[in-house]
């Protein structure tokens, strides 16, 4: 008898292969494509009325240059990373997010 890593037994995991779903349990390309782009555009999206109310404002005081490059230096690696990786939705919306980063830090240079 073969066992699987869903009954609990060693499996292909166990002699370290990857573990491959059956035909049921297997998400389309394009759907997960589509989860990628969609949950990059929502949490980028966040970021918009935070930086339109810090231009429009023009003060940045509530945010701590610490924070501020901290973020950056995050962000900058899930860029590195996507583009590794060659996925567009990681780096499209890292490099999105970036802008709008740099955006509140600018204003925070400028105006405090």
């Amino acid at each position: 008898m073969k066992f699987s890593p869903a009954r609990g037994g060693a499996g292909a995991a166990g002699r370290g292969e990857c573990y491959t779903p059956p035909p049921a349990m297997r998400t389309s390309e394009t759907f997960v494509l589509s989860l990628g782009f969609v949950a990059a555009a929502v949490t980028t999206s966040a970021w918009v009325p935070q930086a339109w109310k810090t231009v429009k404002s023009r003060s940045a005081k509530d945010f701590s240059w610490s924070s501020l490059a901290m973020l950056v230096v995050g962000i900058g690696l899930w860029l590195g990373y996507g583009l590794l990786r060659r996925d567009g939705a990681i780096v499209g919306a890292n490099l999105v997010t970036l802008l709008l980063v740099l955006t509140i830090a600018a204003v925070k240079q400028r105006h405090g």
